[in-house]
């Protein structure tokens, strides 16, 4: 419940600042959102390749490694463990080691994607506040709110994908998670958080990209 309880509030909270900023501002921050996605999707492959050659890589992957041979793996996995389980289900050939590589590769790439989604929304962010002219468009008091509100919602989800995307990260490196028992007894979050449709094809594309290897 405490963790529907944050996400309410993240959708109230994005939802009010929409309603002041008004409808075209709003517009706006939702434009740099989608910018910040389609370059991220387009720039990540590069910061993944400078992680891999970083002692994170071998870090993850003993850790994932360990979590596999001691049996921590949940019976019904969700999240990260549930993607890997629906794509190498077939592959009963592949051993630990090699499994585990391919988690801490897949981890390292969707750590690099989520680091470029918020650099890129930085940089996005600066060049639309260069955009003054758009506050003076003549719109309807009345719809600039609830347009500015609807927009904010909007942009809330962006901001708890993104969230989700990072814990997600965190998820393998840690025995027991306070927070992911949290969402598990949750229902918004849990539904956020096991269909995050902001990773739904990256993770696709990564995961039989691995699998091809």
């Amino acid at each position: 419940m405490i963790a529907d309880v944050i996400v309410v509030l993240i959708f109230l909270i994005c939802g009010f600042i929409g309603y002041k900023t008004g409808f075209m501002k709003s517009l706006i921050t939702i434009a740099s959102y989608i910018l910040s996605v389609v370059l991220s999707f387009l720039l990540y492959p590069v910061v993944s390749d400078l992680l891999l050659k970083t002692p994170l890589f071998p870090y993850l992957t003993k850790t994932v490694n360990e979590k596999i041979v001691s049996g921590s793996i949940p019976e019904n996995p969700g999240g990260l463990w549930g993607l890997f389980a629906e794509n190498m289900s077939g592959s009963l050939e592949k051993t630990a080691e090699s499994i585990s590589a391919s988690v801490a590769e897949f981890l390292i790439s969707l750590l690099a994607f989520v680091l470029m989604i918020v650099v890129c929304k930085i940089l996005t962010g600066l060049i639309a506040r260069t955009l003054t002219f758009v506050s003076k468009v003549p719109i309807i008091k009345q719809l600039n709110g609830i347009g500015g509100a609807a927009l904010g919602f909007v942009t809330g989800i962006f901001v708890l994908y993104i969230a989700f995307a990072l814990i997600m990260f965190s998820e393998p490196m840690k025995t027991e998670s306070k927070m992911l028992t949290e969402i598990d007894r949750s229902w918004i979050a849990s539904e956020m958080y096991e269909n995050n449709y902001l990773l739904s094809w990256f993770s696709e594309e990564e995961l039989s990209e691995n699998n091809r290897n």
